[in-house]
This record gives C-alpha cells, sequence and structure tokens, in this order.
C-alpha cells in the first residue's frame, strides 16, 4: 500500500549523484562564457577609468597652465594598481586555455570567437538601415 501512494506523487525523484556529466558540462561552460565576460566589463572598466584620468588632469593643467604637464597622472595614477596590473590579461588568457582544452579540443582560435561573440554587436538594429 506504501508503493501506491508513491507513484501518485507529482513529483520525481533527483538522482542523488547529481547532474548528470552533460548537464554538468553544459553548466560549466557557460559559466565560464559569463566569466569571461565579467572579466572584459572589467578590463574595459578600468581602461575607461584611466582614461577619464588622463583626461581630466589634461584639462585641469590647461586651465593652470601647469609645468610640467601630467605631473600628478605620472606620479599618482599611472602607478596606480588598475592601470598597471595584468591579472586581467592573464586571466583572460587562462579562460581562453580551459575553454579551448575542454570545450573546443583544444582549438585555441575557435574557443576565443565564440568567447568574444557574445560581446559583439552594436547600438543599431537592422531596421535603422532601411529605406
Amino acid at each position: 500500500m506504501g508503493r501506491r501512494s508513491e507513484d501518485k506523487q507529482d513529483y520525481v525523484r533527483r538522482d542523488p549523484e547529481g547532474p548528470s556529466f552533460r548537464v554538468a558540462k553544459r553548466r560549466l561552460k557557460l559559466a565560464l562564457q559569463e566569466f569571461y565576460r565579467g572579466l572584459e566589463l572589467l578590463k574595459s572598466y578600468a581602461l575607461l577609468n584611466r582614461t577619464a584620468f588622463r583626461k581630466i588632469n589634461k584639462k585641469y593643467d590647461k586651465a593652470v597652465k601647469a609645468r610640467p604637464t601630467m605631473r600628478y597622472y605620472s606620479e599618482k595614477v599611472a602607478g596606480a594598481h588598475f592601470v598597471k596590473s595584468e591579472n586581467i590579461g592573464e586571466y583572460l588568457v587562462a579562460v581562453e586555455d580551459l575553454y579551448a582544452r575542454y570545450f573546443e579540443k583544444g582549438n585555441h582560435k575557435i574557443a576565443v570567437n565564440k568567447l568574444r561573440s557574445k560581446l559583439k554587436g552594436g547600438d543599431h538594429t537592422s531596421v535603422a538601415f532601411r529605406n
């Protein structure tokens, strides 16, 4: 009698061993793609900040006629961790290598193209160029 009540339950028991290999591999692939995207955004943000500091300093030096120019930038900003650090680039290469090894049979070029394919796109739609 206890067996019949289990058959009528509206849920399925999950396998206690966890997800299948294919499901786990797909999740890991998506996680690596998301991590890569985050690293790309972080790299872009660091570049944006470096450019902003340089431009602000240039305008300030021009306004006060400072000599030598870019002194503050070279003393303070150029030595900052977000400007001189190579960690993000190293992480990007490591993720590319992992993705190539485990998901693209060692083909680094295809791995990089797939990782960066989500980054492409523009600010326009196909409708914008119609007559």
